[in-house]
C-alpha cells in the first residue's frame, strides 16, 4: 500500500458520479430485495406505541424536513443547536509516532516492493539495525479461519524486497532489541482477478465504494467533520437523508444495508443463519450479485474482534476477492504503541486505524480504476 493520505487527483466528477449513481442502485436492488419478502413481514412486530412519552425537540432549531412523505417526516435539525452543542467537544488529532515509518510500500507494473528508508535509520537507532518480514496469511484450515492468521518465519533483507499481495509484518532490531515494527500491504491484480475481468463485458459499468463510519449520526458527521462534509457538499454528493439504523450495534445495520432483510426474517424464511458458523457465507449479500456481473469486491473493517460479521465466528471463506481481516488481525500483533481512545482501537503500531483503512480504500480503488468494483470499508 502506498503510504500516503487520500489526496484528490482531479477525478472528482468520475468519482462522485459512480459513487452517487451506484449508491442509488445498490438501494433500488436492496428496495427490491425487500419487496420480495415485505408480506411475509408480521406488521406488528414493527408497530411502536404512539403513547409513548417523547418530548418534542424545541421548534426553534427545526429548518423544515429532511424526508417528509405520508408514510415518514424526518426533521431537519440544526446540528449547530444549544442542546446538542453542550455536549460536543472538539478534539485534536493524534499522532501515533513521533517519527518517520522506517519501512514503505510501492507499486509499479503491479509489482509491490517493501522498501526501508535509509535516510530514517538514524532517527530510530545510531546502532546497526537489521529488519525482517513476515508473510500474514488467513488461517483456512483452521477452526474459526476469520479470527485467525498464520505468521511465516521472518526473512531477512536490506534496503528492500518484493512482495506478494498478502500483508507483511515487519521488525526491525539493533544490538538492544526490537526499536521499530509496522504491517503493510499492497493492493495488486492476482491471476484469479485478470480472469475474472477478461469474462467481464467490456463496456465498464459504474462502480461503487463505500465508506463508513460506525456509531456516528449525519449531525455528528456534520459536528466532528466539517471539513469532510463541506468537501462532499461542495461536490454535490446526494445524502441519504432517510437512512436510519435498525439495531443497536452494527451487525443488524449492516445485514440491512448488504441483504436488504432483517435478521430475525432470514432465520424465520430459513434463508440463512448468520449465528451459525459457516452460515453466514450462505446470506444473501448483495456483493455476490456484483461479483456475478464481473464486479471486483473487497471488504475490510478496523476493528478485527468488533466488526459486524464476527458473530458464530465469522466467514468460513472470504468473503470478497479482496478480504483484509487478515492485514487488521496482524495489527493487533504489534507490541508498540497500541493505544485506545473512547474504548476502540486508535493507534495500531505506528498508524492510526482509521488511516489504514482510508489507505486501503485509496489504494483499491486506485488499483481498479479502469475496472468495475464494490469495495466497503470501514
Amino acid at each position: 500500500m502506498i503510504e500516503h493520505p487520500i489526496k484528490d487527483q482531479g477525478h472528482s466528477k468520475t468519482k462522485k458520479l459512480f459513487i452517487l449513481i451506484a449508491l442509488i442502485g445498490a438501494t433500488v436492488t436492496i428496495v427490491n430485495y425487500h419487496n420480495l419478502y415485505q408480506k411475509k413481514l408480521d406488521v406488528k412486530r414493527f408497530q411502536y406505541s404512539a403513547s409513548r412519552n417523547i418530548p418534542p425537540f424545541p421548534a426553534k432549531y427545526h429548518r423544515g424536513f429532511l424526508v417528509s412523505s405520508s408514510k415518514c417526516k424526518i426533521i431537519d435539525l440544526d446540528p449547530f443547536n444549544d442542546e446538542a452543542m453542550q455536549f460536543h467537544s472538539a478534539k485534536r488529532y493524534q499522532n501515533c509516532t513521533k517519527r518517520q515509518l522506517l519501512t514503505y510500500v510501492t507499486k509499479e507494473d503491479n509489482v509491490a516492493t517493501l522498501h526501508i528508508n535509509t535516510s530514517l535509520q538514524s532517527a530510530y537507532s545510531l546502532k546497526n539495525i537489521r529488519c525482517c518480514y513476515s508473510n500474514i496469511i488467513r488461517d483456512s484450515d483452521g477452526e474459526y479461519p476469520d479470527t485467525t492468521i498464520n505468521i511465516s518465519m521472518c526473512q531477512e533483507f536490506t534496503n528492500s524486497v518484493l512482495i506478494s499481495q498478502d500483508p507483511v509484518m515487519v521488525n526491525c532490531i539493533d544490538d538492544d532489541g526490537l526499536i521499530y515494527e509496522n504491517v503493510h500491504i499492497a493492493v495488486t491484480m492476482t491471476k484469479s482477478i485478470e480472469d475474472k475481468i477478461t469474462k467481464s463485458k467490456k463496456r465498464r459499468p459504474i462502480s461503487l465504494l463505500m465508506i463508513g463510519i460506525d456509531s456516528v449520526s449525519r449531525l455528528n458527521f456534520i459536528r466532528t467533520m466539517p471539513h469532510t462534509y463541506n468537501y462532499v457538499e461542495t461536490n454535490h454528493w446526494i445524502p441519504l437523508l432517510g437512512f436510519n439504523k435498525k439495531g443497536d450495534n452494527t451487525f443488524p445495520n449492516m445485514m440491512a444495508i448488504l441483504t436488504g432483510l432483517d435478521v430475525s426474517l432470514l432465520m424465520e424464511d430459513k434463508i440463512c443463519n448468520p449465528y451459525i458458523f459457516g452460515e453466514l457465507d450462505t446470506c444473501p449479500m448483495i456483493w455476490k450479485n456484483y461479483s456475478k456481473l464481473g464486479y471486483i469486491t473487497a471488504y475490510a473493517e478496523d476493528e478485527p474482534y468488533r466488526v459486524a460479521f464476527n458473530y458464530a465466528k465469522g466467514f468460513k471463506t472470504p468473503p470478497t476477492d479482496y478480504y483484509f481481516k487478515p492485514y487488521v488481525l496482524a495489527t493487533q500483533k504489534l507490541s508498540k504503541g497500541y493505544t485506545y481512545i473512547d474504548g476502540l482501537s486508535y493507534c495500531t503500531g505506528p498508524e492510526t486505524a482509521g488511516e489504514r483503512i482510508m489507505n486501503l480504500a485509496n489504494d483499491f480503488s486506485a488499483t481498479f480504476k479502469s475496472y468495475p468494483y464494490l469495495g466497503l470499508f470501514g
